[in-house]
């Protein structure tokens, strides 16, 4: 409790006592960012669209959409910019994430 009560008092978020938690939490992300990039190739692939289709249908910069696909993105994706791929690949956001 007083970890915590120094957690909350300090403004550092409490991130449980574990020191498994952010390595959980970082294969969590990379295995969410795998599923993500071999979907989206899937996709492609299923509609015989490029990658510069998906550009020019979505909007998104290459650049993100190259991150997104080599699963490299440094913080991942946005919601937003989930919705947006989904959208130009005439999917639902869940079809990129679902294992």
């Amino acid at each position: 409790m007083l970890a915590l009560q120094k957690h909350i008092r300090d403004g550092i978020p409490d991130q449980g006592t574990s020191s498994g938690f952010n390595s959980d939490k970082m294969r969590s992300t990379e295995k969410i960012k795998r599923v993500l990039s071999k979907n989206i190739q899937y996709y492609l692939r299923d509609r015989g669209m490029t990658i510069q289709e998906l550009q020019e249908k979505s909007g998104l910069g290459i650049g993100t959409i190259d991150s997104v696909i080599a699963a490299n993105t440094v913080r991942g994706i946005t919601i937003t910019t989930l919705q947006v791929l989904a959208d130009a690949l005439n999917v639902s956001p869940g079809d990129l994430v679902d294992d």
